[in-house]
Order: structure tokens, then C-alpha cells, then sequence
């Protein structure tokens, strides 16, 4: 078997570093291109066909329930305006029963004064005709005691 006077025992070792350097400078060579990819906005590629189909699939499924969440956000809004105008509606109905309950409180409050001023009015009357007989009574108790005393005057000796 011929020999290569070329080959040392080193030579293995060599070689293996050599490849090794090469896959390095592959590897990154590789990771640049994926970041200037990644800078002008380009998505990553899949790898192989069936994953790019799986993640068309999930984009297309992603989009269909943005679209639903969009309507049924619509939706919702719309179960909501209903709902705040009826309560809307049924607070307008409340305030005017209790502002028709309000004057009928005050009509009567109204009127239980008014009564009261018509019983009030007889007893002032009353008073004021008694505190004139009162007047009177005592204008002529202090006669009587006047005239009692000029008497009991006269007739001591």
C-alpha cells in the first residue's frame, strides 16, 4: 500500500478543525441572511411544505375569528345600547310616577293645612272673644275691689 509522505499523524486533527471552521462560517452566514430577512419584514419560512400549509391554515382560522370577535363585538354594542334605552326608558317612566306621586303629596299636604287653618281660625275667635270677657272681668273685679274698699273706709269711724 503506498504511503503519502504528506500525511502526518496531525493530519486528521487538521482536517476536523478545517471542517469544523467551515460549518461555523456556514452557520454564520445563515443567521445573517435570516436577520436581514427579519429586518426588511419578512416572515420566517417554514422549514418544509406541510408546515407552511399548517400555518396558512392557522393565519386563514386566526383571521375568521378576528372577524367573528369583530361582529360579535358589533353585536354585543348593539345588546348594550338596547339595554342602557331601557333603562333609560323605564328610569323617564319612574321619575314621572314619582313626580305625579309628589304633587299628589303636596296637594294633600295643601289641604290638611288648609283644614287645619279652618279649625285653627274658630279657636283664635274663641280665645281672642274670651281674653275680651277677661278684660272685662278684670276691669270690673277692680271696680268692685275699688268700691269695696271706698265703702269700708266710710263706714270705719
Amino acid at each position: 500500500m503506498p504511503t503519502n509522505p504528506n500525511l502526518t499523524p496531525d493530519t486528521p486533527a487538521q482536517l476536523g478543525a478545517w471542517l469544523a471552521a467551515l460549518a461555523f462560517v456556514l452557520l454564520l452566514v445563515n443567521a445573517a441572511l435570516r436577520l436581514t430577512d427579519r429586518l426588511r419584514g419578512e416572515k420566517p419560512r417554514p422549514p418544509n411544505e406541510e408546515l407552511g400549509a399548517r400555518v396558512n391554515r392557522l393565519e386563514g382560522d386566526l383571521a375568521a375569528v378576528r372577524q367573528e370577535l369583530a361582529q360579535g363585538g358589533a353585536r354585543q354594542e348593539a345588546r348594550i345600547a338596547a339595554s342602557t334605552q331601557a333603562i333609560a326608558d323605564r328610569l323617564e317612566q319612574v321619575r314621572q310616577e314619582l313626580d305625579a306621586k309628589l304633587g299628589e303629596q303636596m296637594r294633600a299636604a295643601e289641604e290638611g293645612r288648609n283644614r287645619l287653618h279652618e279649625r285653627i281660625n274658630p279657636v283664635v275667635a274663641n280665645t281672642a272673644a274670651i281674653a275680651g270677657q277677661m278684660t272685662a272681668f278684670t276691669l270690673a273685679f277692680e271696680q268692685f275691689t275699688q268700691t269695696v274698699v271706698a265703702w269700708s273706709r266710710q263706714r270705719q269711724p
